[in-house]
């Protein structure tokens, strides 16, 4: 699969990011532009990959993340994931994905990945962004998709409104995207509407051309056509779901 990243040129103005020494900056450059990354920006990708990469010693990549986690910028996962999560990822605009069939594509990403409490957390991290912002609708609907198909799986975290725990802000103060860290897209997914869409099957697999895979994708067309906050998704991602629960 064909990726790319586009680092928007406003970073280096950005009132948080010039601040940082060379190195943190580097680090955070990585983490957006990384080979191993998700266009959402929640991948695996262990320390000792990041260290080989960037050529850093232990101590070197401790002061060097120091500042990125307690801005929160970036978070790493302590659950034997090896996730890295940039959580200020899905404010930025032009991080969307470009219609049903990236949708699609990032569903399948997010289920490949660890499905341990930090994967959890993330997604309630991105589920209070939505109740709290007015987000890309296309981001909203990738992440209702996620909360309608993985959330059951995740517990009691979804049987209550979205806390402000796990490294948000205080009432008072909104998170604030790092302005113009990154836009992120993905070639591989191509359609930016929901003609020429690739099937899913039950799980959210592409391939297949099964009846609830056209159900899908055409929940995820009208959702992902509609006006800045509208969450339409239709009552058959919850029986994928269901489906997925089985296997």
């Amino acid at each position: 699969m064909s990726r790319y990243r586009k680092v928007l040129t406003r970073i280096w103005t950005d009132e948080r990011f010039r601040p940082f020494l060379s190195e943190t900056q580097r680090l955070f450059l990585y983490h957006l532009t990384s080979p191993q990354s998700t266009p959402f920006l929640l991948y695996v990708e262990t320390r000792e990959q990041i260290t080989t990469t960037l050529r850093l010693s232990r101590p070197a990549f401790r002061k060097a993340s120091g500042p990125l986690l307690e801005a929160d910028m970036v978070r790493y996962a302590d659950d034997g994931s090896s996730l890295v999560f940039l959580p200020k990822a899905m404010l930025i605009e032009e991080n969307a994905p470009t219609g049903p069939t990236s949708i699609t594509s990032w569903v399948n990403l997010f289920r490949d990945l660890p499905a341990l409490v930090f994967r959890a957390e993330s997604l309630e991290h991105w589920r209070s962004l939505r109740t709290e912002h007015v987000l890309h609708p296309n981001i909203s609907a990738f992440i209702d998709v996620l909360v309608k198909v993985h959330g059951k799986a995740f517990g009691k975290a979804f049987d209550k409104p979205p806390d402000k725990g796990f490294g948000s802000q205080s009432e008072n103060s909104q998170p604030k995207a790092l302005s113009g860290a990154v836009a992120v897209s993905d070639t591989g997914t191509g359609a930016v509407s929901g003609k020429g869409s690739p099937p899913v099957d039950e799980c959210g697999q592409l391939g297949g051309g099964r009846p609830a895979a056209r159900q899908l994708e055409s929940s995820l067309s009208r959702t992902a056509t509609t006006g800045r906050g509208a969450r339409p998704i239709s009552d058959v991602v919850a029986q994928l779901r269901a489906k997925e629960g089985k296997e």
